[in-house]
């Protein structure tokens, strides 16, 4: 089996022979279509939406297999004429982050079906942590004579591929991936900076990757045999490939300072959105589905949620404050409405004397 570990610290590169292989990526190339979509003003979870439901007439799954379903004729043929438009639209934009390998027009690779070379994914990946601008590899840096003096030294060739509000909102997206997805137990609970990061694992189990960054330095990591075979049970990119890079990274910045964290635009905007609907979140919006957003301005919604309603939700009488859906079951809605403060448990309170004192018998004969 074949390791390959690739690094970019602004354009220079050390090449190895498995980094210059072709092998599937296995999920790292989903990116392409993120990056397309978040172009358009869309978010980031839109890619998401097409590959799963719009063109799952290809069926498409997890690395385990699970799929998205049965599909009536009109979806199929729905999810047929996204999928011939923006398979295009994603070969495109992987052109643009300097993928030269060649890749079909199949809606299975929006979610990483094609072979790429390890060194020129990781050169794609350092437009992330510029902040929109792709560095050329390059295997040699600086040729000098034995007195130290330098003979020649390449200029890195530096290429605009994003906006740095898209790149930013790309950022933001695979530090998720570190911090609470499939990297967050390899790599986000064992660093200590800022860093985002993607990782791929085949459906076969024959590829495993990981590709990550930090705002200086850009590392992937690819484990795979040379003829493909099943690495192992449950061969997983946050499994194997993760660590890998974590100790890279970990060792790296042990003997440099830590990286700084890369600053938001000026013109991204925060809104509150119900993840349901996508559309700005109302006081009637359940608050287990309202979370905080990034757009860049421009792209945010602008128009309330019109699924929760005062026709959806009741206001909550108790005095407590804020509303309760009507079809939740009545433990949970009775919990809502007549939730009492927390005990207070520290508070000493003397036990009631329940003993009645005896009254003495009355021996003078006087009636009451």
């Amino acid at each position: 089996m074949r390791v390959a570990i690739a690094s970019d610290i602004h354009g220079n590169r050390h090449a190895f022979e498995a980094v210059i292989a072709a092998a599937q990526d296995a999920g790292v190339e989903e990116l392409w279509c993120l990056g397309d979509l978040v172009g358009y003003g869309a978010e980031p979870d839109a890619c998401v939406a097409l590959a799963e439901a719009e063109c799952a007439i290809i069926l498409a799954g997890n690395h385990d297999l699970a799929v998205t379903g049965d599909l009536s004729l009109e979806e199929f043929s729905r999810g047929a004429a996204l999928a011939a438009h923006w398979t295009q639209s994603v070969i495109d934009e992987a052109r643009k982050f300097g993928l030269t390998t060649p890749i079909p027009g199949y809606p299975s690779i929006f979610i990483g079906a094609a072979d790429v070379y390890p060194i020129e994914m990781v050169a794609a990946y350092s437009t992330f942590a510029t902040l929109g601008t792709r560095t050329q590899p390059m295997a040699i840096t600086r040729v000098e004579d034995s007195k130290g003096t330098v003979l020649w030294e390449p200029q890195p060739t530096r290429i605009s591929v994003l906006s740095p509000e898209e790149a930013w909102l790309m950022v933001s997206v695979m530090k998720d991936v570190v911090q609470r997805g499939t990297a967050a137990g390899s790599v986000g609970g064992q660093i200590r900076f800022p860093a985002g990061g993607k990782t791929g694992t085949t459906n076969d189990g024959t590829d495993v990757w990981f590709i990550g960054y930090t705002s200086d330095l850009v590392a992937g990591v690819w484990m795979g045999f040379d003829k493909p075979q099943k690495i192992k049970a449950n061969a997983q990119g946050g499994i194997l490939a993760a660590p890998a890079w974590t100790a890279f990274m970990n060792e790296t910045y042990r003997r440099k300072p830590a990286p700084r964290d890369w600053p938001m635009p000026p013109t991204i905007v925060t809104r509150q959105i119900d993840g349901t609907t996508n559309m700005l979140a109302t006081p009637y919006c359940p608050s287990t589905v309202v979370g905080n957003e990034f757009f860049i301005l421009g792209t945010d919604p602008v128009l309330p949620c019109d699924v929760h309603t005062t026709s959806t939700l009741y206001p909550d009488t108790s005095g407590i404050g804020g509303l309760v859906p009507r079809d939740t079951s009545r433990r949970f809605r009775d919990s809502a409405i007549f939730a009492l403060p927390p005990r207070d448990t520290t508070r000493k309170v003397p036990r009631r004397d329940t003993i009645r004192p005896k009254i003495p018998p009355d021996t003078t004969g006087a009636s009451s």
